[in-house]
């Protein structure tokens, strides 16, 4: 979303709560240290309140901001969406790691029709780098149900290349999971600016 646009909400949301000067001050902190509104969204309530000196209450709104758009963006997709592409599985991905600050990787079990029927964390880690498990990913797939399944991780700092790491990993799992039975239809790399498939980019 557009930086004035977050700095318009932020302002509204935090006069709405401690007064138009509390706002002014919070949108000068900023300014100052060169932080823009998305950032502060994404920070942990504790750090937003050493920044700014809002109540904790006020910062633990702004905290929940990321979440509820994460909640209501991952609801648009229905109880059980259909990921039959590499643009259905980006968007949803998306939509699921909107904010996060560190790497998350998650695996969707799918059904014949390529309808999602089971989406398991896998692991989460940090700014760069995230650890996951082979035993992991089959203990989940295995519990799907499914015969097909689709990795997919974001990377925070915003590159969409796949990292070696990355590739092995994919390289691995699908060998795993074909031995299980199961076909891994595409690992999606997510960033707030797109979203890419290791295997669509031909990266194996």
């Amino acid at each position: 979303m557009d930086e004035q646009v977050l700095r318009s909400a932020l302002k509204e949301l935090v006069a709405g709560y401690e007064g138009e000067q509390a706002a002014l001050n919070v949108l000068a902190v900023l300014d100052e240290n060169s932080i823009p509104p998305s950032s502060l969204f994404e920070m942990e309530d504790r750090d937003i309140r050493e920044l700014t000196g809002l109540s904790q209450e006020t910062c633990r709104l702004i905290g929940m901001v990321d979440e509820l758009a994460r909640y209501t963006g991952v609801e648009r997709f229905g109880k059980e969406p259909c990921l039959d592409s590499l643009e259905a599985m980006g968007r949803f991905f998306r939509a699921l790691t909107l904010g996060r600050r560190e790497e998350y990787c998650y695996i969707a079990c799918l059904s014949p029709r390529k309808r999602l029927r089971r989406l398991s964390l896998l692991s989460r880690g940090t700014l760069d780098s995230s650890t996951v498990y082979m035993r992991d990913v089959a203990r989940q797939a295995l519990a799907g149900g499914e015969k097909f399944a689709v990795l997919a991780h974001n990377h925070p700092s915003g590159s969409l290349n796949p990292s070696r790491s990355d590739v092995e990993l994919t390289k691995t799992a699908r060998e795993v999971l074909k031995n299980l039975g199961i076909e891994l239809l595409e690992h999606v790399i997510v960033a707030p600016g797109g979203y890419t498939g290791i295997m669509d980019g031909g990266w194996l």
